[in-house]
């Protein structure tokens, strides 16, 4: 059985609350709290992750994914303040994504 793919209304929703999510994820880092990706690894594994779910337009899985709800989030404006050299990971992985992000993508 296919499953519906989400709602523009629904993603709309989720996705504020994704929102809301990775920018406590980036504010717990700015108040010197833990880094979340302390590995090259882990590094990696979310810029291929978020990659794949770009190319193969997996819209419904967006939401489930703080660091690329981030990078749909933030203006250009925003990404450029993020500039080498990063603050934390976080803002690394943003700034790699960014790029990503197609005009098709994102409509």
């Amino acid at each position: 059985m296919e499953e519906n793919p989400i709602s523009r209304r629904n993603f709309i929703k989720q996705a504020g609350l994704a929102t809301l999510g990775a920018g406590v994820l980036l504010a717990t880092e700015q108040a010197g709290l833990a880094d979340v990706l302390t590995k090259k690894e882990s590094f990696d594994k979310e810029i291929e992750e978020c990659r794949a779910i770009i190319q193969n337009e997996r819209y419904e899985e967006i939401i489930k994914n703080p660091f690329l709800v981030s990078a749909l989030y933030y203006s250009r404006k925003a990404i450029k303040k993020m500039a080498p050299p990063h603050q934390n990971s976080n803002e690394r992985v943003i700034w790699t994504i960014y790029p990503l992000l197609t005009k098709q993508f994102r409509d």
